[in-house]
């Protein structure tokens, strides 16, 4: 487990290859199970994860025997000391309105004591709505940073599109964002993927103190009623009405096109 006070990652019912080399102390691991995130209110982890760690220093090759059959242990020399867990599939739920899919990595950081999980995520999906209304994002990435009281600051972005709104299609990036730890963030966290190019993929938090839930985005191309439009999307804050909460989007037209 990715745990401390209560707040971070287990790994359940896994399937476990471990390799221990008493002579130095060290050892090399790799678990996969089912994924759970404890003690952050509003945030759901569910899905497979494998925990892959060498505290070797070098290059690992090891067979190991298990009832259910023999598992690899397989670690290059640049992987002489990793502590990691990812896995593809996984999906993340914030709140009742937005879930989030993809495949995910994630790391334990402890500073001058303090300890912080950085989630990552490429691949990513996400559908933030109310009542199968809202905004989808594909092709995307997604930053997670979770302090050891459970609070958190998030950043996913990519492909946008309105779903589920009569006469309204719209395309273009979109940023999904929520800060509530009290301080801004400027942050750089792994997703563990690589481009094509073979380098890695990482997203960068930068997040003001205190940040709602919301989506913005630039350059978007609306179009509603037939009628097309360059927009902007501003934060946005939940609202309520008899039928029930709902979204306040704003879009600032800055053309039209016809």
């Amino acid at each position: 487990s990715m745990v401390s006070g209560g707040t971070g990652v287990r790994i359940q019912n896994a399937q476990l290859a471990l390799a221990l080399y008493p002579a130095s102390g060290k050892y090399a691991l790799n678990a996969s199970g089912a994924v759970r995130l404890d003690g952050v209110t509003g945030v759901t982890l569910s899905g497979t994860l494998a925990a892959v760690v060498n505290t070797t220093g070098g290059a690992v090759a090891e067979t190991v025997a298990t009832p259910g059959g023999s598992l690899q242990l397989q670690f290059s020399q640049s992987q002489g000391n990793l502590f990691r867990f990812q896995g593809a599939g996984v999906q993340a739920q914030l709140g009742s309105a937005v879930q989030v899919a993809g495949g995910f990595s994630v790391e334990r950081l402890e500073v001058g004591g303090v300890t912080t999980l950085k989630i990552g995520a490429a691949g990513v999906e996400a559908l933030m709505n109310v009542d199968g209304k809202g905004v989808r994002l594909t092709e995307g990435t997604l930053g997670l940073l979770v302090l050891a009281d459970g609070t958190h600051a998030l950043q996913a972005s990519g492909s946008g599109s309105v779903v589920g709104i009569a006469d309204v299609e719209a395309s273009g990036a979109l940023t999904l964002s929520i800060n509530n730890t009290g301080q801004a963030r400027n942050e750089t966290i792994s997703t563990g993927a690589q481009n094509a190019a073979g380098q890695p993929i990482n997203v960068t938090l930068n997040l003001a103190g205190n940040v709602p839930l919301s989506i913005t985005g630039t350059n978007l191309d609306l179009r509603i009623a037939g009628n097309r439009f360059t927009a902007d999307v501003r934060p946005s804050r939940p609202t309520s009405s008899r039928k029930g909460r709902g979204f306040r989007r704003a879009f600032g037209s800055r053309s039209r096109t016809a």
